[in-house]
């Protein structure tokens, strides 16, 4: 999908999509919602003691998808998730970007 669909759709301006691709400027949480809304993409948090067990769910339900269509697919999970140590969360106060 485009960016500015993306934008568009989110209720945004194209820059700060591309900003947020980009990752030239941490988002705000609204607008990282916003976007995720927009391509119909959902954020988790996972506790970090449960992450093994939500990728094995993962995979193992991309096998099943993969074998009924009788094509490989990539890994969704190596394509959507990101690993962030805790210590290196921030939360942006509102106002703030």
């Amino acid at each position: 999908m485009r960016q500015g669909t993306v934008a568009r759709l989110a209720g945004r301006v194209q820059s700060r999509v591309s900003e947020i691709e980009k990752g030239t400027r941490d988002p705000r949480l609204s607008n990282l919602l916003a976007v995720l809304e927009a391509l119909d993409a959902r954020l988790m948090v996972i506790p970090a003691e449960q992450v093994a067990e939500v990728r094995m769910l993962l995979k193992r339900n991309a096998t099943a998808r993969n074998t009924a269509a009788h094509e490989q697919k990539p890994d969704v999970f190596d394509d959507v998730f990101v690993s962030v140590p805790p210590a290196n969360l921030t939360i942006s106060e509102k106002g703030s970007e």
